[in-house]
């Protein structure tokens, strides 16, 4: 009997244990699902396209017209990764061309981040980290998201597109950064503080525990890294009370950056066009006589506010200040000569970084936008005044705005499509320039830019 009773509870036995390896196994099925969910990588993709004509009625200050259609492409692959809800980190490639640059004549591809159309090769935009230290503090690490910064994303009609201002620069800019988001005391608002520290390094990239001369004429002087400083606050007010405006954003940022000497390098510049009349093709080596270059001091507010007064309109205001305080004096020397006047072993003194004195400059930027449904129409005026720092060193548009000092007119039509993922806009761009920065600095210029063109923005 009891050997009976045993056989038949044999089979519920097995089964209890079946059950219960399965309940195991989709304990540890759920718990991967959990981990998968919490590292997953995501993949998207931007494409910012330009077809335009552009026209110039003094090309290179030389007396000639130019007119030319262009058509550019920037390709942006754009990467996000979770490794739980304290670590994120970001990561974007860019290719930036103009159409068939590379059939007749090849673009130099090299790793200079101020520009940024290279030709079909990408490079990397943005790499870098998000550490939640605890609630309110956020250390961040790597290639930081230094480029189309506000106000740039209100032409396209997108959320904010950078974390920096764009009055105070446009570059890929490696760094650390530690932002501090203090409690809310301040009624529907955000207050933070961000810290942000930049150096760059001169030494050779194989052997950096060697140094390397600035200069090859003085070999045991060696180069210095640039070293900056960044402090920023941001407020963002969402009012309960729309009769004001829907939103308000304000930054404020000082910057300080100790900028060391370039090493000996290469190229053609226009330094005798002038005099030349013509275009200069000579090649010049240039060099410093001292390891460190210039320091800059940048003072820039931007001012945001949506739907304004409860109507339509959106509008912005963005004033920067710069100090610059140029140390090395730049020498040019001819080591392949194009013209009679200037053989080869010519010494001509280039100045020195954007002047050749203790200088000031302004940047101010002011538009405004009118949003209809699915669709807004806007307004953009730059005024750049005296020697400003050159900020728009990386730009998707045509021509970058902040090389050039004097006056910028801008009107646009943007329609958006597909739940605003794509948006398509024309427009006309006015540039009346009074100079022009060049290598290293600002050089007289009087012309007029015409731009008529069409662009489409694509993100997914």
């Amino acid at each position: 009997m009891k050997k009976y009773i045993i056989l038949t509870l044999i089979p519920f036995m097995a089964q209890a244990n079946i059950e219960k390896r399965l309940l195991e196994l989709d304990d540890r099925l759920t718990d991967i699902e959990i981990s998968n969910s919490t590292k997953k990588v995501n993949v998207g993709m931007e494409m910012h396209m330009f077809a335009g004509h552009i026209s110039n009625d003094n090309a290179n200050n030389t007396g000639v017209k130019y007119s030319e259609q262009n058509f550019k492409n920037n390709l942006r692959l754009k990467f996000s990764g979770r490794l739980n809800q304290d670590f994120q980190a970001y990561a974007s490639l860019q290719a930036s061309y103009f159409f068939n640059s590379q059939v007749q004549t090849r673009q130099s591809e090299t790793d200079d981040m101020t520009e940024p159309t290279k030709g079909s090769k990408p490079y990397v935009r943005t790499a870098y980290f998000d550490w939640k230290l605890n609630k309110y503090t956020v250390f961040s690490a790597g290639r930081l998201p230094t480029t189309s910064g506000p106000p740039d994303h209100i032409k396209h009609g997108r959320a904010r597109l950078g974390t920096y201002p764009l009055a105070s620069f446009n570059l890929p800019l490696d760094g650390l950064s530690l932002t501090f988001k203090t409690p809310r005391f301040i009624p529907h608002s955000e207050l933070s503080f961000r810290t942000i520290y930049i150096h760059g390094g001169l030494s050779d990239s194989q052997q950096p525990h060697k140094g390397t001369p600035f200069n090859s004429t003085t070999p045991t002087k060696l180069a210095r890294g640039h070293d900056g400083f960044t402090q920023m606050v941001e407020l963002e007010n969402r009012t309960p009370n729309k009769s004001f405006y829907d939103s308000l954003l304000f930054i404020g940022q000082f910057s300080y950056l100790k900028m060391s000497s370039f090493k000996d390098f290469t190229r053609n510049d226009q330094l005798l066009a002038q005099t030349l009349g013509t275009v200069d093709n000579n090649i010049y080596r240039f060099t410093t006589d001292d390891n460190r270059l210039a320091n800059l001091q940048l003072a820039t507010a931007y001012l945001e506010v949506q739907k304004l007064l409860g109507t339509n309109f959106d509008i912005f205001l963005s004033y920067m200040r710069s100090w610059n305080k140029p140390v090395a004096n730049i020498k040019a020397t001819v080591i392949s000569s194009a013209h009679a006047g200037s053989p080869v072993g010519t010494e001509i003194d280039a100045g020195k970084f954007i002047s050749n004195g203790d200088t000031q400059g302004t940047r101010t930027l002011f538009g405004l936008r009118y949003n209809f449904k699915s669709s807004f129409i806007g307004a953009d005026y730059w005024k750049t005044s005296s020697f400003p720092a050159p900020n728009d060193l990386y730009s998707d548009d045509f021509i970058p705005l902040g090389l050039i000092a004097g006056e910028v007119y801008h009107l646009y039509y943007t329609h958006m499509f597909y739940n605003n993922d794509l948006s398509i806009r024309v427009g006309y761009q006015k540039i009346n320039d009074e100079k022009v920065f060049g290598t290293f600095s600002y050089s007289d210029s009087n012309q007029k830019i015409r731009t008529i063109y069409t662009a489409l923005f694509v993100t997914y």
